[in-house]
């Protein structure tokens, strides 16, 4: 039977018959209205939808429908009359429409005979897929299978169409199979954008929105951090990974830049209600939505200031039941390419060096420099104690020991399905990333596990029910790697690793400072444990009492639970140089701590909204009105003890006496009542508003509540008629929004004076009370951010390119913020209060071209940017510097209140008038060099070039500058330990004559805040294998490395800087022709213990952090169905994939993203993996 049904459909669309197999009684009366309303009658009247391409069909023409008691064919005819050479076909409740396709006999050519197979985007065949000879009536269809024969002429070319798909032309080559993969062309399949509390048709969006198809993108790449993985997808998403260590490594995600001197993480919602994104497994996501701008923010009002990221995760499907499996291998490596002077000689020499350069006395004898030295030319050769020189005389190089290869595994399974009445999704996911600091037993790695039941029914068609349950367990690894990012530069290569308590120590005991640590050591004092549960639960239910009428409720709770212990272990060092025990560590002394949190989330929602159309469907109206609630609360437990009873008894209760405990508790809560309004008129003119109403617990009851309203309206020009000419013009539409958010950022009781226990002494005797600690402010109020969008969105040649421009401006005004009091106050602290304003503005925009080659190669290239610029628009007071003159018109007394009006943050400083961050620096004298002649006056402009003293001629001007009476930093005399060659002196901004002191800081324009961040993303597809690329940049910004790893300070039992050893300043004038001798070193003369004022904040050290990295490349090959559906597979992928392989920066720091510090760096990720379908 099924074989005859496929056999009909081939044989009706050969002879461009039309079946009317399904009848209906309709009765319909419309007049004078275009052929697309009429259709959108019948869908709403019959639930019959029409199928078309657009360009097939005049759906413009009017006319007139008049029926009663009829079948739907009749009612097709009377659409369709007066359109010439259209068929029909009832499939369902869809018609599909196309252009009748004259078939005639084929060419009796045999040499030309070409063969093929018509599929769709999922594999299946397309039977009666109307196959032409380009420029000839000479054609054929295809069969129930898909397949076709067609003989034609040598170099021709075959168009392919078929109803509902776009129509294709390749070329017709004979002797091999010809595979065509069709592309949908249906007005009916409109891409839909998740939005607040609802979808919406794109095209009908009027606020600015990015949306992600994140599910392609894990088929893509293997993504173990949703947050990281988000770099590059969006215009005006800035993400950037601080740390790559597994565990920490969130990013930080801003929406259009930093709006508030607190908070600015844009709010996150997963199915509707808030949830951190590091809780998702990536492989449970379907599509992600960034709201940008107040028409699609405000519905989410005291919450949604930073932007809102919406989640939506997968679903189940009415479809057979479908297992997918996917595993990931990853091998990783540190992403580093600093490097430490780890041969210990030379340390020994270039710390002698800087104590020669401030005329103190040299730490290391010439002995120990030529021991160390011989020992290296044999490392394995035996000391005087028979131990290898390796051990004795050790050359340690710490970021060796420190990183290795890291080895990490991924596995996830999902299982999807259902039926017409019920739907359901059920995942489970393991990562075990060991990261790359694994060395003698240390753990810094993390295992994760995560699940997930997506469950939705339909028991009525008035009713749905449904639950999305998800989970996730982290056992995080014990390893202090803050101890060991900070001792790293504490520490010398005169220091052998050693073993687990067996640890190296000095091995030059008798010179060496006993303060440089070995690393391993101080890493691995501790063991323990810490994990965190964390449920999100969400039940749900709609109803739909008559047509455009949906009531819906959720309840939803979050709880979390985390559990930590650390307590000590055996941790000795041993003494390699008489090859002894130097010290072990004490039960007596080992600790343990012991701490819990919990924290509990209870989300209330409950939806009413009405969806209609009047008027031949020329008015489209929707509304939705919202109430939610959110409780919050949270609190944790600590104890510490010390005294172990033994090393293998780790519970609290084995240890003795208890040093110390404490607990904690906070809560809170918020209350929102919210509407919106859709209109849209004639498909064209868009309209919506909206206004949320919120209420919160952390402001006094006067001021709790907020109201935060928006509007936003859209032209779809392209709609227009005196537009239909412009036939490669798919779409064109402009949109503008305003309006308001909040951002609730004070602390949970900041209206409220806090009080805290302290000691007092009442008539002699020590009593026990509380004293207020915190004033309160119950005039406390909302932050505000009002912003105003301009957008266009446009699209060509049926949407092959399409992008977007965006435009906004956004100001917040009540920043919360703590001011500083005076001391006339004691020691309470201020009350929070809204004082700062800040206002962002910048441009976005995007760009996509999809196409295909030929009948197999597919590619996609999307490139996105935004720019982002803020300033300060109040503070503390605008900044004044200015000198005041006496009565004879000289400089008397110089003003600057600085001090009063600037916080440092985010940086730099916090300044009114300045960008948030905005540095403010000495900058390096820059003069012409010429000197001084020792003749006449000297010269102010005439000093070194660059602002570092290399020459005798620029000591010669100093001097001279000095005894004119100028001075540097204060200072009016030179010498080694005051000012000397290889030193930097600096401008005298403010004009006192004294070059480079206090008062000569300035703004430099600069901040370490990106103002563009851009994105490409490229792909294609052939016979099976798939190619992708990801690149993310960052411009205009800048980074200040002014510290222990980019200065010339060589201190007692530090590390030095291989780069700075390198290429640093010497010159001795007693020695000028010393083989040391560099004076155009690029770092100043080496030190000891002190950087004079070679290390104060000056732009000598400010780099510009712009950056290109390739953050991922892929390459994968999907096996063919005809094999592996032999052993029940659907789907077979294997990929290898490629992570932060290489960026491109003039920034000579660790990495640009991850700043200037030293941190567990970003990681180089190699992966194989295979995906799998049964």
């Amino acid at each position: 039977m099924r074989y005859f049904s496929k056999a009909m459909l081939v044989a009706s669309a050969a002879l461009c018959l039309n079946l009317s197999a399904y009848s209906q009684d309709i009765s319909l009366k419309i007049n004078n209205v275009t052929v697309k309303e009429a259709m959108e009658r019948v869908k709403k009247d019959t639930g019959y939808s029409f199928v078309f391409s657009s360009k097939d069909v005049n759906t413009s023409k009017r006319v007139s429908v008049s029926v009663s008691d009829a079948s739907i064919e009749e009612v097709i005819k009377q659409i369709l009359k007066g359109q010439q050479g259209l068929d029909y076909e009832i499939q369902g409740k869809k018609i599909v429409l196309r252009k009748t396709q004259p078939v005639v006999k084929q060419l009796k050519s045999e040499d030309n005979k070409v063969i093929g197979k018509i599929t769709d985007n999922n594999g299946e065949p397309i039977i009666g897929a109307t196959i032409l000879e380009k420029g000839t009536t000479n054609g054929t269809v295809s069969d129930f299978d898909g397949n076709f024969s067609l003989n034609v002429s040598r170099n021709g070319e075959l168009e392919i169409s078929y109803v509902g798909y776009q129509t294709q032309t390749i070329k017709a080559t004979s002797g091999k199979l010809l595979s065509v993969k069709m592309k949908e062309d249906s007005e009916l399949l409109e891409e839909v954008v998740v939005v607040g509390y609802g979808v919406q048709k794109k095209v009908n969006l009027t606020g600015a929105v990015s949306s992600i198809d994140y599910a392609s993108q894990v088929d893509k790449r293997p993504i173990i951090n949703v947050g990281t993985s988000l770099a590059g997808m969006s215009a005006g998403l800035q993400v950037t990974q601080g740390s790559g260590r597994p565990g920490d490594d969130n990013a930080t995600i801003r929406v259009r830049g930093n709006t508030s001197l607190n908070s600015n993480a844009p709010l996150v919602i997963v199915d509707g209600m808030e949830c951190d994104l590091g809780s998702l497994n990536p492989n449970d996501i379907a599509s992600i939505s960034v709201l940008k701008d107040a028409g699609s923010t405000a519905i989410y009002g005291s919450r949604a200031a930073n932007g809102v990221i919406l989640v939506t995760t997968k679903n189940g499907s009415e479809e057979k039941t479908t297992v997918n499996y996917s595993f990931s291998g990853i091998v990783q490596k540190a992403y580093t390419n600093i490097e430490t002077v780890n041969d210990y000689s030379r340390y020994m020499s270039l710390v002698n060096e800087a104590c020669d350069n401030i005329g103190t006395n040299r730490i290391f004898s010439d002995y120990n420099i030529e021991k160390w030295a011989e020992a290296a030319q044999n490392p394995y050769g035996l000391a005087d104690n028979g131990l290898p020189n390796y051990m004795v005389y050790p050359n340690t190089n710490w970021f060796d020991e420190l990183f290795s290869t890291g080895f990490s595994q991924e596995h996830n399974l999902s299982i999807s399905g259902g039926s017409k009445k019920v739907r359901y999704l059920v995942s489970a996911g393991y990562l075990d990333n060991r990261g790359v600091i694994s060395a003698y037993g240390v753990n810094s790695g993390i295992k994760k596990m995560n699940f997930r039941a997506n469950v939705e029914a339909n028991p009525f068609n008035w009713l749905k029910v449904g639950t999305r349950i998800f989970g996730q367990y982290k056992d995080k690894g014990m390893a202090n790697i803050d101890n060991a990012f900070k001792y790293l530069y504490i520490t010398t290569p005169g220091i052998y690793v050693g073993e687990p308590n067996k640890w190296g120590m000095i091995a030059n005991e008798a010179e060496e400072s006993i303060g440089a640590n070995n690393i391993m050591r101080s890493m691995y004092g501790s063991d323990g444990y810490d994990k965190n549960y964390n449920i999100n639960g969400t039940f749900y239910g709609a109803i739909t009492p008559f047509k455009g009428l949906s009531i819906e409720a959720k309840a939803n709770m979050v709880a979390g639970f985390g559990y930590k212990s650390s307590y000590g272990r055996p941790n000795g060092d041993w003494n390699y140089n008489t090859n002894e025990v130097h010290s072990t560590t004490s039960l007596e002394n080992a600790k343990i701590t012991n701490s819990t949190n919990k924290s509990l989330t209870v989300n209330t929602e409950l939806l009413a909204r009405y969806n209609t159309d009047f008027n031949n469907s020329d008015h489209d109206l929707g509304v939705l009105f919202g109430y939610t609630t959110t409780h919050y609360e949270s609190s944790n437990f600590n104890v510490q003890k010390q005294g172990a009873t033994d090393w293998t008894l780790n519970e609290l209760s084995t240890y003795e006496l208890l040093i110390n405990s404490g607990s904690g508790f906070g809560e809170w809560a918020l209350r929102s009542y919210f509407g919106r309004a859709n209109y849209v008129f004639k498909d064209r003119y868009l309209f919506e508003a909206n206004l949320r109403i919120d209420g919160s617990s952390r402001f006094a009851k006067e001021s709790r509540y907020g109201y935060f309203p928006s509007l936003s309206a859209g032209w779809r020009i392209s709609e227009e008629n005196f537009m239909k000419k412009f036939s490669n013009l798919s779409n064109l539409k402009i949109r503008a929004s305003w309006g308001q958010m909040g951002n609730n950022a004070s602390g949970n009781y900041d209206w409220q004076a806090l009080y805290s226990p302290v000691n007092v002494v009442i008539g002699g005797n020590p009593v026990k009370g509380i004293a207020q600690t915190t004033l309160s402010n119950s005039l406390l109020q909302w932050e505000r951010t009002t912003t105003t969008n301009l957008g266009i969105d446009f699209g060509l040649w049926g949407n092959k390119l399409s992008g977007s421009l965006d435009v906004y401006n956004k100001y917040t005004d009540g920043i919360l913020y703590k001011p500083s009091l005076y001391l006339t106050m004691g020691t309470i602290g201020a009350s929070t209060q809204n004082l700062a304003e800040i206002r962002n503005r910048g441009i976005e925009f995007s760009l996509t071209y999809n196409d295909k080659i030929g009948e197999d190669f597919s590619f996609s290239v999307t490139t996105n940017w935004g720019f982002n610029k803020n300033k300060v628009m109040k503070f503390k007071g605008k900044l004044e510097e200015y000198w005041t003159y006496d009565k004879d018109g000289n400089k008397d007394q110089y003003f600057t209140n600085k001090g009063e009006v600037t916080q440092g943050g985010f940086g730099g400083l916090i300044c009114e008038g300045h960008e948030l961050g905005e540095t403010s620096m000495r900058f390096p004298y820059n003069g012409t060099g010429a000197g001084y002649s020792g003749e006449g006056t000297v010269d102010p402009n005439a000093g070194p070039k660059d602002g570092m003293i290399r020459t005798e001629a620029d000591m010669e001007w100093v001097k001279a500058m000095m005894d004119a009476g100028y001075k540097f930093n204060g200072k009016n005399s030179v010498g080694k330990d005051k000012l000397w060659y290889g030193d930097l002196i600096y401008q005298d901004i403010n004009g006192d004559g004294n070059y480079g002191d206090g008062n000569d800081f300035a703004f430099t324009g600069h901040s370490n805040i990106p103002a563009v961040n851009a994105g490409l993303n490229a792909s294609f597809e052939w016979k099976g294998i798939d190619f992708s690329m990801l690149w993310v940049a960052a411009l205009g910004f800048h980074l200040n490395w002014n510290n222990v790893w980019n200065r010339s300070i060589a201190s007692h039992g530090q590390a030095l800087a291989l780069h700075v050893a390198d290429d640093h300043y010497f010159y001795d004038p007693d020695k000028p022709d010393d083989p040391r001798t560099n004076i155009n070193g690029k770092y100043p003369r080496y030190t000891f213990g002190t950087g004079y004022d070679n290390t104060i904040t000056s732009t000598w050290y400010e780099y510009r952090g712009d950056y290109l990295k390739l953050k991922n490349i892929q390459l994968g090959y999907s096996l063919p169905k005809r094999y592996i559906n032999k052993i029940l597979l659907s789907k077979l992928r294997l990929f290898v994939s490629m992570d932060n392989i290489l960026t491109i920066t003039n920034y000579p720091g660790q990495d640009p993203e991850a700043g200037v510090d030293i941190k567990y760096p970003l990681m180089t990720q190699v992966t194989f993996g295979l995906q799998a379908s049964f």
